[in-house]
Parts: C-alpha cells; sequence; structure tokens
C-alpha cells in the first residue's frame, strides 16, 4: 500500500509540476521567451525575432520574425494576437485579434509527389468540435514567391466569421490585390445538411482598361448551388450557373448575355464596332454543349448575326474533341471537328463548308464545297485543302492544295488550280524560323483569260520563279518570268525578265513583253545608279489595248527616290484614237520631276 500511495504521489506531483510548467509558459510573458527560444532550437533551421511581448494567452506581439531553412524563407514586421482561452471550456474557440503585417512566403522547391490512383471524390462532412469565431482578422502586405513563377502580392485582408452547426457564417470578408477589390458576406455550407447564401461584389482598375466592376449571389446546398452575376462597369452583362450535384456527378448550365455595346467600352484599343452575345451551355465533367448568336454593326457583316453550335468533351483530361460544330453566318456554313492529346502532342482539325460568301448579305467572294484537314503538331504536320472559288475579281477556281510542315517552315507538295480553262501548278517551300523566307516554283498553262475578261480571249503558258525573305521588316524579293508564251487576242504573246526588291530599292532585269508587232521592255530601277530605262514599240496599239486605236513609240529613263523623281525621254504618237477623241501625230521630249520641268519639253 505504501508503494502505490507512493507511486500516486509521485504521479500526482508531475501532473502538478506538468500544468504549473504550462500555465507558466501560457500565461508568462518569460514563459513565451522560453517557448520561443525552445522552438528555435527543435526547429530544422535559423528561426530568429527583434522583439516578443505579452504572453500566449494573449495578448501577445511579435516584431521581425524570420525563419530561414531547407522549407524556405520566411519573414513576418509584425504579428497581434489575442485570444479568449476562457471561451475553451464553453467548446468555443475564439480568437479577438489577429494582425499580421509585412509577411513575405518565399517556399523552397518541392519534390515531385508521386500520382495517386483516381478514385472518386466524396466531399467531407465537416462536423467541428469547437464553435470558432473570428473577429477581427487582418493582413497588411503579404508576398507569395513561388519556386517557379511570377510572384502573387496580397495588398490587404479583412475577416470576420463563424462556424455555426453546418455553416460558416461570414460578417465581412474585405480582400485587395494589386487593382483588384472584393468583398463578400453571407453563409457557406459545411456539410451535406448546410445552405450556402454568399453576396460579394468586385471592383478592377487595371491598366490602359477602364474602371470594371461586378456582383453577385451564390446559394444553395451541396445537392444544388447557383451562380447569378452582374457586370456593372463598363457595361451591363449577366451571367447565370447552375450546378447540379457540384460535389459529385456534376451537371452544370450556363447562361452569360452581353446587350448590344460598343467594343472599345471594354478596352479603348479595341474597335468602335458594337456587339451583342448570347451564349447557352450545358454538359458535366466531361463533356459540354454550346449555342451562342453574336450580333454586330460591323459593316462587313451587314447587320447578319453569327451562329455557333456545337459539342466538346475529353477523356481523362489529356484528350480533348470538338464535334459537331458549325459556323453560320447569312448562307454561309463552316463546320468543324477536331480533336487533340496533350500527352502526344498531335491532333487533327477539319473544317467543312458547303458554302462560304463574303461579304454575308452581298458577296464578292464565295467559296463552295471545300474542305480542310490538319493533321499533327507542332514538329510535324500535313495540310491537305480543296475548295471551289469564286468572286467578281476571280475567275471560277477549282483549288487543291497538299503539304507537310513543321516548326521550321512548310513543304508546299502541291498546289492544283484549275481555271480559265486551263491549269495553274506550283511547289515550293516556305520557312518560318528565322524570320519569313520562301522558294516557290509555278507553272501554268492553257490559260484563256476571255473565259473571265472577254475583251482578252487567248491560250497562255507561263513559268515562274520566286523567292525572297523578310526579316527585321525589311523584305528582299526576286520574281522570275522564266517563259510566257501562247496566244492573246489572236497574236502570238512571249516575255521573260525578272523583277527584284529589296531595302536598297527595286529593279527589273531585261523584262520584256511581246505581243504581235508589240513591245514593252524594262531594265533597271529608279534608285539604282543606272535608273529605270523603259523602251515602247506599239505599231499597232488595238491589238494589246481594246477601245484604242494608232501606234505609239518612246523610250526613256526614270532615276531618283521618291520623292525626288526625275523623268526623261521621248514619245511618238501616230493616228491615236480614243473613244471620241482622235490625234493625227504627236511627238514629245520631256525631262520633269515632281518638283517643276527644267528640261526642254517640246
Amino acid at each position: 500500500m505504501r508503494a502505490l500511495r507512493l507511486v500516486g504521489l509521485v504521479s500526482a506531483g508531475l501532473l502538478a509540476v506538468l500544468i504549473l510548467v504550462l500555465l507558466w509558459l501560457t500565461l508568462t510573458a518569460s514563459g513565451l521567451r522560453t517557448g520561443l527560444a525552445l522552438t528555435a532550437r527543435l526547429v530544422p533551421g535559423e528561426l530568429r525575432w527583434d522583439g516578443v511581448d505579452g504572453r500566449l494567452a494573449g495578448p501577445l506581439a511579435i516584431r521581425g520574425l524570420r525563419f530561414t531553412g531547407e522549407a524556405g524563407d520566411y519573414r513576418l514586421e509584425r504579428l497581434d494576437f489575442d485570444w479568449s482561452p476562457a471561451a475553451l471550456s464553453r467548446g468555443a474557440l475564439i480568437v479577438e485579434r489577429l494582425h499580421l503585417e509585412g509577411v513575405r512566403l518565399a517556399p523552397a522547391p518541392a519534390p515531385a509527389a508521386p500520382a495517386d490512383a483516381a478514385t472518386e471524390f466524396q466531399p467531407p462532412d465537416i462536423r467541428l468540435p469547437l464553435r470558432i469565431v473570428l473577429r477581427d482578422i487582418r493582413v497588411e502586405s503579404l508576398e507569395f514567391i513561388p519556386p517557379e513563377g511570377q510572384p502573387l502580392t496580397l495588398e490587404h485582408l479583412y475577416l470576420d466569421a463563424g462556424t455555426e452547426t453546418h455553416q460558416l457564417q461570414l460578417q465581412q470578408l474585405d480582400l485587395a490585390l494589386p487593382g483588384i477589390g472584393l468583398q463578400a458576406s453571407g453563409d457557406i455550407a459545411l456539410a451535406a445538411a448546410g445552405e450556402t447564401q454568399l453576396a460579394f461584389h468586385w471592383q478592377a482598375e487595371l491598366p490602359d482598361l477602364p474602371p470594371y466592376a461586378g456582383a453577385g449571389e451564390l446559394s444553395g446546398n451541396w445537392n444544388a448551388l447557383l451562380l447569378t452575376h452582374r457586370l456593372e462597369r463598363p457595361a451591363a452583362a449577366a451571367l447565370e450557373l447552375r450546378l447540379q450535384q457540384p460535389l459529385a456527378a456534376l451537371q452544370w448550365s450556363l447562361d452569360l448575355s452581353l446587350p448590344e455595346t460598343a467594343l472599345n467600352t471594354f478596352a479603348p484599343a479595341l474597335p468602335p464596332d458594337s456587339l451583342a452575345l448570347v451564349l447557352q451551355a450545358e454538359g458535366d465533367l466531361n463533356q459540354a454543349r454550346f449555342e451562342a448568336r453574336l450580333n454586330s454593326d460591323h459593316p462587313q457583316l451587314q447587320d447578319q448575326p453569327l451562329e455557333l453550335q456545337g459539342r466538346a468533351s475529353h477523356d481523362g483530361w489529356t484528350d480533348y474533341r470538338l464535334e459537331d460544330a458549325e459556323l453560320r453566318l447569312a448562307d454561309s456554313r463552316l463546320q468543324l471537328a477536331g480533336h487533340w492529346s496533350l500527352d502526344a502532342a498531335r491532333g487533327r482539325l477539319e473544317l467543312d463548308w458547303p458554302a462560304l460568301h463574303w461579304p454575308p448579305a452581298n458577296p464578292a467572294f464565295s467559296a463552295r464545297a471545300g474542305s480542310l484537314v490538319w493533321e499533327g503538331g507542332v514538329e510535324a504536320f500535313s495540310l491537305n485543302l480543296q475548295s471551289a472559288l469564286a468572286g467578281e475579281a476571280l475567275p471560277e477556281t477549282q483549288l487543291e492544295l497538299q503539304g507537310r510542315g513543321d516548326a521550321a517552315g512548310f513543304d508546299l507538295t502541291r498546289l492544283q488550280a484549275g481555271l480559265l480553262g486551263g491549269e495553274l501548278q506550283a511547289d515550293g517551300r516556305i520557312g518560318w524560323s528565322d524570320g519569313l523566307d520562301w522558294q516557290l516554283q509555278l507553272a501554268a498553262q492553257g490559260i484563256d483569260p476571255g473565259r473571265h475578261w472577254p475583251d482578252w480571249p487567248g491560250e497562255l503558258a507561263a513559268r515562274i520563279e520566286s523567292s525572297g525573305d523578310m526579316r527585321n521588316e525589311a523584305l528582299t524579293a526576286q520574281v522570275t518570268l522564266q517563259t510566257l508564251d501562247g496566244r492573246l487576242r489572236g497574236l502570238p504573246i512571249s516575255g521573260g525578265g525578272s523583277f527584284d526588291t529589296a531595302p536598297g530599292g527595286w529593279r527589273f532585269a531585261n523584262l520584256e513583253l511581246r505581243t504581235g508587232d508589240n513591245r514593252l521592255a524594262l531594265h533597271g530601277g529608279p534608285g539604282m545608279p543606272e535608273g529605270l530605262d523603259w523602251q515602247l514599240d506599239f505599231p499597232d496599239l488595238a491589238a494589246s489595248l481594246p477601245g484604242m486605236n494608232g501606234a505609239l513609240q518612246g523610250q526613256g529613263r526614270l532615276r531618283g527616290d521618291w520623292p525626288q523623281l526625275r523623268a526623261t525621254g521621248a514619245i511618238e504618237v501616230q493616228e491615236l484614237g480614243l473613244a471620241q477623241l482622235t490625234l493625227a501625230r504627236a511627238m514629245l521630249d520631256f525631262d520633269a520631276g515632281l518638283d517643276g520641268v527644267t528640261g526642254p519639253l517640246t
């Protein structure tokens, strides 16, 4: 019995000592300083502070708190804390005040965590053992510096909140980020039996943009949530998002509406054209259907609505698909389908158009029965295009294009266009790894301009080469007419020569065109030392220029850079006829520039 009594006395004494130590650490300033000193010795890093006042039981103030270690670098300029330990006996944790100033969080890079096996998410039913009351929580100037990426800054945070049964009661939340502010209040459900009723308002003032502001509400429970939002500035817009079973088998629907508003209302750099938008969408976590209608007063749209509908889906958040998508504008229809794999970095895009017209109401250009297929990735892809084209300035053309490309450029393996009763073929390469460069070859045969321009019947054949590049906004290009032959307006036609352009100027190299007995020759460039030499010998103008008669001969030279151009030469006209104008004969010798005539003009 004595032994048991001795053990009991020793245990009671140790418990009393432990309680006294805890009371000393909690209720006295010396206990607080001793506890901090012990903590500094135990943590794996360097823990320092400039000053400490108060006690753990509150109030407590710490200045210049710093920790540096393998976990990162963390700093706190000032902490003020006060709470009510006595409330614990009533089943409540009451924080009267928590003020943090000058917080800097810079965590060290964390090792990559192994991927967990996918499991069905079950929402937690939060049942707190204590009622929590947070009456005055303030954070001033918090900076989070991630191991990678840009730093994040929190300018101000104020929180007054508490828990009650199945809800978090948010009396006031005031959050300020650089250029962005948010205020919120209401109830948030912490369990399936709780109800959420939260109101919020936000503002944004960002560089080069007008002030923005909006407000909204979140209401419902874990089975159904409704989010409504109203954009208040710089223009009115409305959004409604409904979520069914948001934490289990999510089903959602979205309605967005924007009344007619000038685009530059949202950003001064945008055009002044007005835009009205209605968007409806619905789906789940794996797929979505959408439908949108856009109206604009842009002159090119000619008051025609633009409509879009389709379906998007994904598989495991790595494979994405676009299906049954269609874009409609007046009589134009564009159908879209495609898929993309993030893991393989490859995909496929298919465009089909039964008919495309532009502008939509009074078309000047049309494309019919066309398709485009792009397949591959950035490192290697293929492109196939075919369509029938027509327009006011474009003769009816059946176009086919095939090629392969990569990150450095595109190899045009085949371009074939059937037009004007003949055929045009091209191949070559276009590069974009260092600026833009190209090397192309083009061949045409059996071309009859008269099919589109009745005054110019004929049958033409030509071979053309073009090469060049554009770097640092400087264009260098060469176009060579290797051969031109055939007949035009019943007369033989031939030609050859080249045209070059570079940052120093442009020039022709022995370019000569002949049709019947008529001849045009160009050589050189006005900015070149030798200038641009030209020769005209048209003994039969009517053969080359419908509506004109007579003969024209001349030669001369053009020199200088704009606007200091100077032209010299001589022209002779005989039996000229143009509409009601007739001229038996005229001769002109000239030496003139844009700054006036300084030489003979006879």
